[in-house]
């Protein structure tokens, strides 16, 4: 169980079970921050005994159900700027249901394309100081939604020439050339 805890920044995609972040709050909830986090699997949010939660600026796609399931125990969760899809009956109206716009989600780049409708979507006031890469977020203008904020020379093909067959990541053991993905270029 956990109480008071902020959960940020995480990209969950793949899990053995296809649950992708589960909030397990002690009787009489947790009032714990779920915040810019991308999630992609069969139900990417679970809250179970949650009181005071607050899920906000994330991205979360569900295979074809309900991405946010909340038990019977759960109560004044307060779900705000986020991109579900589908969409979200948990959903409150400053929420969006589109396509994420990835990069290559088949590939596991859940990076946000220059025609992600995530882009500029979010809450400054629910936003981590920092963003997935470390890099301090801007403060005078609503933040992209996910864990990984729009980079424009990610976006393009050039930056994945390296990688081994599209993949950012190594793929049974075979080696290959991996960037060093926190090397990114200055950002303005």
């Amino acid at each position: 169980s956990i109480k008071n805890s902020i959960i940020e920044n995480n990209v969950v995609h793949g899990q053995m079970r296809r649950r992708g972040i589960i909030v397990s709050c002690p009787p009489g909830g947790g009032r714990n921050r779920i915040v810019q986090n991308t999630v992609v699997d069969e139900a990417p949010l679970t809250i179970w005994h949650g009181d005071g939660e607050l899920v906000a600026n994330n991205i979360l796609v569900a295979s074809e159900d309900e991405p946010i399931l909340l038990d019977e125990h759960t109560r004044n969760v307060r779900v705000e700027y986020n991109l579900c899809t589908p969409k979200s009956v948990h959903q409150a109206t400053n929420g969006i249901m589109a396509n994420p716009m990835f990069v290559d989600a088949s590939k596991g780049l859940f990076w946000l394309r220059a025609d992600s409708p995530a882009r500029g979507r979010g809450s400054p006031g629910h936003a981590p100081a920092t963003d997935f890469w470390g890099s301090p977020r801007a403060q005078d203008q609503p933040p992209d939604l996910g864990a990984m904020p729009f980079i424009p020379e990610l976006a393009e093909p050039e930056a994945r020439q390296r990688f081994e067959f599209g993949w950012a990541y190594y793929r049974h053991g075979s080696g290959g050339t991996i960037p060093d993905l926190w090397l990114l270029p200055a950002r303005t």
